[in-house]
């Protein structure tokens, strides 16, 4: 009797281990999940929700987006796509983007067609459908099913209309084709301000032009398009008429550059105020034929075309448009593609330099294939890039100069090639010149010319500018400083009458413009501009090979020194500015600043200093740091 209890304990275990090996098996490694609660993406549930279209919502044939927020669990590893199902079929796939961000969905009635087997002459009146996003771990979310959403099967509605007068008595007219189920279009005419609209052409299904010739060279022509289908007619298009003048003066001057084999630059000058934008059409080089590549906004100049094919000749032209009317195209612009592409500057960084105030521009350079780099600058938001610089070879870094305080100036930059070309733009970046006080004076120097009586002041006007200088002195070490006197521009000294000659009088200068101040200049006083102070000497130093940091070294000639201060200027500014300060006997110092930049040369100088006194300057010393 036990050993039957045994035996059927024992079966018993194998059928439940049977069946769980089973589950593993036909499952593998997917799990599907199909209770929306318990779905977990890391330790939260997968977030998903439609806001549209839901039950009682009308979508239109072709594509209508939906709208919806989704996010995978917390700790999850990320959605990975979209599944759309439409009257319980799937019909879409929507992969996440590769940052991570959702796509955009749409339910597309042609997909639904393909899919579901609907002839598009038989499309119900409303569909059913859900959506299923799952994780890269498999897990998946499914939203609710909608039951209710309606169709308009009617075609979309024509836009964009236009017309071009051929001559007095011939128009041509286009329009976009929104629809994607059109049996015809209808074009319909108003002969003069007061007649009425009637059917001039019924034209196929995907038509989006017709030339109309007219009797009479006064009458004010009036024009509106229509799709129609066996649900019915879209609405009428926007009206044009011919009574109005071309739509903008004709561009001129179209030129087409070749930035490679898949790339094109095209530039043209703008002739008309009033146009709403500019159509762009090249001509297929298999057909022959110029189509449409692209509408832009008003008052551009410039278009870049892409993916296209290599040592292959391209014909492009340009015309002006406003609400009724096209501007006669442009001569047309020709030319062939290069064999190969070479890759553009990268990761271009514009950024105000204080101490040269010009904009120093930074870019990464991806190819062994230029030969220099040309850089191009713009005036704020809109109008045309210009070039202001060519840099040499292996050339990293641009300082532009001619920079006025108060603009904000966009930077792009391209290659020139060793395969005769130009490459693509860089990305374009922008940068704030402030406006900024006068430069600092410098090398304050004091004379004794009546001892104990009357010093001599002077110093070096670094600006161009000022409106005047400032004198401020402080009365003995331990006194506060305090404004002596303010004088006019381009002043460089002044002779100052001390009240006793006990006491050591201290002074510094400034300059100033607009409400702006300058950094005063080195501090000197009639107790002696050096108190016995040593300066330092044999400053020396170079870059650290591989780095942009600088390494300096200098011989230490004094005993009482409290430290050193080390000043920097970069080498097109002609004022000094103070880095750092080192403690006493230090021979060495280590320049590791982000403010420094391969490619670029810097001048340091140093000096000693106590509790009331400082030595005179070192040697200065110019460092290079190679790219």
């Amino acid at each position: 009797m036990k050993n039957r209890i045994i035996t059927k304990y024992l079966s018993l275990i194998a059928v439940l281990t049977l069946i769980v090996i089973s589950v593993i098996y036909f499952t593998g490694c997917v799990e599907s999940i199909t209770d929306p609660t318990s779905i977990t993406g890391g330790t939260t549930e997968i977030g998903f929700n439609i806001t549209y279209p839901v039950d009682g919502d009308t979508i239109r044939m072709g594509q209508t987006p939906v709208y919806f927020t989704a996010s995978d669990g917390l700790n999850g590893p990320g959605l990975s796509y979209y599944e759309l199902f439409v009257n319980g079929v799937s019909t879409d796939l929507f992969f996440q983007k590769q940052d991570g961000s959702n796509p955009l969905i749409f339910i597309n009635t042609d997909s639904i067609e393909s899919r579901v087997g609907i002839n598009p002459k038989d499309f119900p009146e409303k569909i059913q459908y859900f959506i299923t996003t799952y994780n890269k771990n498999h897990l998946s979310k499914t939203s609710a099913t909608f039951t209710n959403v309606f169709v308009n099967r009617k075609p979309e509605t024509p836009a964009n209309m236009l017309l071009t007068r051929i001559t007095d008595k011939s128009f041509n007219l286009i329009w976009d084709d929104l629809s994607s189920n059109e049996d015809n279009y209808e074009l319909w005419r108003k002969d003069g301000v007061n007649a009425g609209y009637f059917k001039i052409y019924t034209l196929p299904a995907n038509n989006f032009g017709k030339v109309d010739y007219v009797q009479s060279d006064i009458i004010n022509y009036f024009y509106k398009v229509r799709a129609t289908n066996i649900f019915g007619v879209s609405e009428f298009s926007n009206e044009v008429s011919s009574s109005g003048v071309a739509g903008g003066s004709t561009p001129t001057n179209l030129i087409a550059e070749a930035l490679g084999a898949s790339k094109m630059q095209l530039t043209w000058t703008d002739n008309s105020n009033d146009e709403l934008g500019f159509r762009i059409q090249r001509r297929n080089p298999f057909s022959g034929i110029f189509e449409q590549i692209a509408i832009v906004v008003t008052n551009t100049t410039e278009y870049f075309d892409f993916g296209l094919s290599a040592a292959t000749t391209y014909a492009y032209r340009v015309a002006s448009f406003t609400n009724s009317s096209q501007s006669s195209w442009s001569t047309e612009a020709w030319v062939t593609t290069y064999g190969t592409d070479i890759n553009g500057p990268s990761k271009l960084v514009a950024t105000f330099n204080k101490e040269s105030n010009s904009v120093l521009v930074q870019w990464s350079d991806d190819t062994q294939k230029e030969n220099g780099t040309l850089i191009e600058r713009r005036l704020g938001l809109t109008g045309q890039f210009t070039e202001i610089g060519l840099t040499k070879t292996d050339t990293y870094v641009f300082y532009d100069s001619e920079v006025e305080a108060g603009n904000t100036y966009y930077y792009r930059a391209r290659h020139t090639t060793v395969e005769g070309f130009r490459t693509p733009f860089s990305n374009t970046d922008s940068a704030y010149v402030p406006v900024l006080p006068p430069n600092a004076p410098s090398n304050l120097t004091i004379n004794e010319f009546t001892a104990g009586v009357l010093y001599g002041l002077s110093w070096k006007d670094n600006s161009e500018d000022e409106d005047g200088f400032e004198i401020w002195r402080k009365d003995g070490i331990a006194g506060a400083y305090y404004l002596l006197r303010v004088f006019d521009p381009n002043i460089k000294a002044y002779n100052d009458s001390i009240p006793s000659a006990s006491l050591a009088y201290f002074y510094r200068v400034r300059a100033f413009r607009d409400g702006l101040y300058s950094n005063f200049t080195n501090e000197v006083s009639t107790g002696g501009s050096t108190g016995g102070l040593s300066a330092p000497s044999n400053l020396r130093g170079d870059a650290v090979i591989g780095t942009n940091k600088i390494q300096l070294q200098w011989d230490d000639n004094s005993t009482t020194e409290l430290g050193f201060a080390i000043e920097r200027r970069h080498i097109e500014s002609t004022v000094f500015a103070e880095v750092k300060r080192v403690a006493p006997n230090a021979t060495q110092w280590l320049d590791e600043s982000q403010a420094l930049v391969k490619g670029t040369s810097y001048v340091y100088r140093i000096r000693a200093y106590d509790q009331q006194f400082e030595s005179d300057y070192s040697n200065e010393h110019q460092v290079f740091i190679p790219n």
